[in-house]
């Protein structure tokens, strides 16, 4: 990781513990259209903003719900639904 990326997402270099972490779930929810479900939690960093995008084709991106780090509420998370099987998911984080 360069020094830029270490910046950008908050991390030590010299700290074992310091690591830009998410934690990911999908789950399908069965009914007359079958859903899938997307929850995505991390910690927010003070001044980012943080948009989860979805794709079906990982060319063209589409914003979903967007998040502000704020240091009263360092969790960010998000929550989508799709019936399509074969959508894609990102989290983008800009200053």
């Amino acid at each position: 990781m360069s020094n830029g990326e270490e910046d950008f997402y908050v991390t030590n270099l010299l700290d074992k513990a310091s690591a830009f972490r998410a934690v990911q779930t999908v789950s399908v929810i069965l009914g007359a259209t079958p859903l899938q479900r997307l929850n995505v939690s991390m910690t927010g960093v003070v001044l980012r903003v943080y948009r989860l995008q979805s794709s079906d084709n990982l060319n063209t991106w589409t914003d979903v719900e967007t998040r502000f780090g704020d240091a009263f509420t360092p969790l960010i998370e998000f929550t989508a639904e799709s019936i399509d099987p074969t959508k894609f998911w990102r989290v983008q984080t800009r200053y």
